[in-house]
């Protein structure tokens, strides 16, 4: 799917630490690779990370392309995309359904802690 020329992946978001005070924040991945349909969209490369936001993808390489009516990921009880409300290369590994995903679900200050934000790139004080 992404063999005709190079790709990069690049993920921004926002966290509020406090109702007023928003940090951005980002993940740069320099050679995204997904295959095609046939191999079922696996997360084949990612290439070099970079970022403000810890490296979350990388625990997904090599997973195949789950959604609600693919059933694609290793977990073996079930689908994760149905457990997560969403499409994704999921690893159903000890009934986890992924790393990324579980945190998407938490709340700001909860994502914020996960993600361990690295204080190199701005200054949030005590967040850090």
């Amino acid at each position: 799917m992404t063999n005709a020329k190079r790709h990069e992946l690049y993920i921004k978001t926002n966290i509020w630490v406090e109702p007023n005070d928003v940090v951005p924040l980002y993940a740069h991945y320099d050679d995204f690779k997904i295959a095609g349909e046939e191999d079922q969209y696996r997360l084949l490369s990612l290439g070099k990370w970079s970022g403000t936001l810890d490296d979350m993808l990388s625990y997904h390489l090599n997973m195949n392309f789950t959604t609600y009516d693919r059933d694609n990921d290793d977990w073996a009880e079930g689908n994760c995309a149905a457990k997560r409300h969403g499409g994704w290369w999921y690893t159903g590994k000890n009934y986890n359904c992924g790393k990324t995903a579980k945190a998407a679900q938490q709340s700001p200050a909860s994502l914020s802690r996960r993600w361990r934000l690295t204080c190199r790139a701005f200054d949030v004080g005590a967040v850090c």
